[in-house]
């Protein structure tokens, strides 16, 4: 299993990428496998950690941390929904595109701040951190689906 400093690190330059493409002109569209990738990396991540920690004197701790965990992930699932409002959707040539802006990013920022300071008050060792890959697949997926349907008035609006 990657140590804090290796799931940070990853977190980082997935975080980077995706800022990246949020910010510049993109077709909406609902195949990219990026949010299932991201799902399943988290998912492995946790369930490793669940596997070392998840029985024995620490059940309730892990319990709680868990708790911590969906919190974020709730939290989280509010700033996709307000993100995804902050994208410009257009349709040009009966494709529908959108790019993020200034907004988008500070409140992927803020997003992220958010999931790091939840995770100092996990207390099992290698769960604070595992989760971000998890985080950021549930926050794309999230956002994409509304900018769908959000392109999706658009067109029949045409």
């Amino acid at each position: 299993m990657p140590t804090l400093a290796q799931n940070l690190a990853i977190g980082l330059a997935v975080f980077a990428y995706i800022l990246y493409r949020q910010l510049h002109t993109r077709p909406v569209k609902g195949r990219s496998m990026l949010p299932w990738i991201l799902l399943a990396l988290g998912a492995v991540q946790i369930a490793g950690t669940t596997g070392r920690h998840g029985s024995g004197n620490h059940v309730g701790a892990f319990n709680t941390d868990l708790l911590v965990i969906a919190a974020a992930m709730l939290i989280g699932a509010g700033f996709a929904c307000a993100r995804a409002y902050t994208l410009h959707i257009w349709i040009d040539k009966g494709i529908a595109y959108r790019k993020g802006n200034v907004w988008t990013a500070l409140l992927w920022m803020l997003s992220i701040a958010v999931h790091f300071s939840l995770d100092a008050f996990v207390h099992t060792p290698g769960l604070a951190g595992t989760s971000l890959e998890a985080y950021f697949g549930l926050m794309l997926f999230i956002q994409r689906e509304i900018a769908i349907r959000r392109a999706a008035k658009l067109q029949s609006a045409i």
